[in-house]
């Protein structure tokens, strides 16, 4: 995302729930050489998703969620040869959406996306893609920017699911400011019908 005051978001695998008003965040260069960018908001930006079909929808939504974490879970059970109940443990375990209860983004913990956890995926977003840290430790969430094939051993990013590809799409990076403006997510694995990430915005309903 580009620091400029009006513009034409092309959003390709965008979903009607993504339809709102949203503040984006991105990196402003300064004025004098050698100093860092520093992190500005504009906006409000209001995005509009018209939908094709009910069909295209739905089906996309529900071929990954149900395809990721049945597949996982059954795979591991029988390829290893360790038994059936190992292999449904760790289906039920990750869920038929193969989500975490904390999202990758939300690197202290608290159910809230801040400004800072928000500029580190639009990072990954500039650098055209993310791997895996050689040492998880060595960064705040266990990624690098930058793509890299070589290092793709560890659960991708929680942003990075449609398609998971090592890369933050556009409509990815506005998941996540969607997050970031409804003040807080949840993980919601029995919404019917489900989200696109497994996820839904705003702080878990009491």
């Amino acid at each position: 995302i580009v620091g400029a005051t009006s513009r034409t978001l092309d959003i390709l695998h965008a979903l009607e729930e993504d339809t709102g008003r949203y503040t984006c965040a991105y990196l402003k260069p300064v004025a004098f050489y050698g100093a860092p960018p520093q992190p500005a908001v504009y906006g409000p930006i209001d995005v509009s998703v018209v939908a094709q079909g009910e069909g295209e929808g739905e089906g996309e939504g529900e071929g990954e969620g149900e395809g990721e974490g049945e597949g996982e879970g059954e795979g591991e059970g029988e390829g290893e040869g360790e038994g059936e109940g190992e292999g449904e443990s760790e289906g039920e375990g990750e869920g038929d959406i193969g989500v975490p209860e904390i999202h990758s983004a939300d690197v202290d913990g608290d159910g809230r996306i801040s400004l800072s956890e928000l500029l580190r995926v639009i990072q990954f977003f500039n650098a055209g893609g993310y791997h895996c840290a050689a040492t998880p430790a060595s960064t705040e969430d266990g990624y690098v920017p930058g793509p890299n094939p070589a290092h793709q051993e560890c659960r991708p990013h929680a942003s990075d699911y449609n398609p998971q590809n090592w890369l933050i799409s556009l409509s990815e990076l506005l998941r996540i400011i969607q997050f970031y403006n409804a003040g807080g997510y949840h993980p919601c694995p029995d919404t019917d019908p489900p989200t696109e990430d497994g996820y839904c915005p705003g702080p878990v309903p009491i």
